[in-house]
């Protein structure tokens, strides 16, 4: 990492070097190169090289990520310009077009060029340090935004093994199937229901988890299937449900498995063989917006228990990366309740 940070400094100076003796290219046949250079390290120049530097990382560093890609593009392109009067009045106060040597000869350049050249070139480097730091700018926000997609795609799959791993395992099958056999000697039309819910299940996971987005009505009538088989298993003596679908679904997008983690938590730490178990699953969908509001029971052999675990830290990055910041996202842990409000565009 330290040599590749000397490389990029060493880079910047380079540049900052060939920008510097650039006006070199304006020295007409027969101009003297010695004069050049003395002209170049005389100290208007030296104001001018500066004040365009700083101008340049600015720019880069501050202006750019703070107002242009901020949603502030007005105020950006007022910044600018108040740098490029203030440019013209450092132009004009320190009086470039008289500058000489110290032996009091005239620049080359200016002896060489045009009188509306001589005032056109500070501009045109003006320029060009905006372009180039705008460009640089621009070309590492680019291999950041890329570096992110990769990190988010690694992310994604170990989301996707998390959940697999959470609830298609051997135990939930193991748990649906003695349910459903029992259902079997009892109540054929149930048993057979539920398996063609937990059917169901399996192939919206195997088949959508790879989708960036899918249909609402899709993920929605996956977590109904996923709780129907829950309720199989549930003691109704302890555990109180309240799980409630509110709006219309049709028409409009989500990213797949994003809801389902968070209520397979609830299912997962929230039960007690033992004492009162309330879980409450509200979901409301409004206009172009879904809230999820989850509420469970914490108890003392769960308190310890990361609550946050790989499932629910890989949804929030999905969540972030997706959504960007068109959500909202509320965790807490409070009088034993563990609490969700999820909030996001549609």
């Amino acid at each position: 990492m330290k040599k590749k940070n000397l490389i990029i400094i060493l880079f910047h100076i380079f540049g900052w070097l060939c920008f510097f003796f650039l006006p070199v290219l304006f020295i007409q046949p027969g101009g003297s190169f010695s004069d050049f250079l003395a002209a170049r390290f005389s100290q208007t120049p030296l104001i001018n090289f500066t004040f365009l530097i700083l101008f340049f990382y600015f720019n880069a560093f501050y202006l750019l990520p703070k107002l242009y890609f901020n949603r502030k593009k007005i105020q950006y392109f007022l910044f600018i310009s108040f740098i490029a009067l203030l440019f013209y009045f450092l132009l004009t106060i320190i009086n470039v077009r008289k500058s000489q040597l110290i032996e009091g000869n005239v620049d080359p350049l200016v002896r060489t060029s045009t009188y509306k050249l001589r005032q056109v070139r500070p501009f045109l480097l003006f320029i060009i340090s905006w372009v180039i730091s705008t460009i640089i700018h621009y070309a590492v926000r680019l291999r950041n935004t890329e570096n992110k997609l990769i990190e988010f795609e690694k992310e994604k799959i170990k989301a996707e093994l998390a959940f697999l791993n959470a609830q298609i395992n051997p135990h939930f099958l193991f748990n649906t199937l003695n349910n459903i056999y029992a259902l079997s000697i009892s109540d054929s039309k149930k048993s057979s229901r539920a398996i063609l819910q937990l059917s169901k299940i399996i192939r919206y996971i195997t088949t959508e988890m790879y989708s960036e987005m899918v249909t609402l009505e899709k993920e929605l009538n996956c977590i109904e299937d996923f709780v129907a088989l829950q309720r199989l298993r549930l003691s109704k003596d302890t555990v109180k449900l309240n799980f409630e679908i509110n709006g219309d679904r049709f028409n409009k997008k989500i990213a797949p498995l994003l809801l389902v983690t968070f209520i397979e938590n609830a299912f997962k730490h929230g039960i007690s063989n033992e004492r009162q178990s309330p879980i409450e699953i509200i979901i409301t969908i409004k206009n172009d917006r879904l809230e999820l509001y989850l509420q469970n029971k914490i108890y003392e052999r769960t308190k310890e228990i990361d609550y946050l675990g790989i499932g629910i830290s890989n949804t929030q990055k999905r969540l972030v990366h997706l959504y960007n910041d068109q959500f909202s996202l509320k965790i807490s842990t409070s009088n034993d309740l563990f609490t969700v409000q999820l909030n996001l565009p549609i």
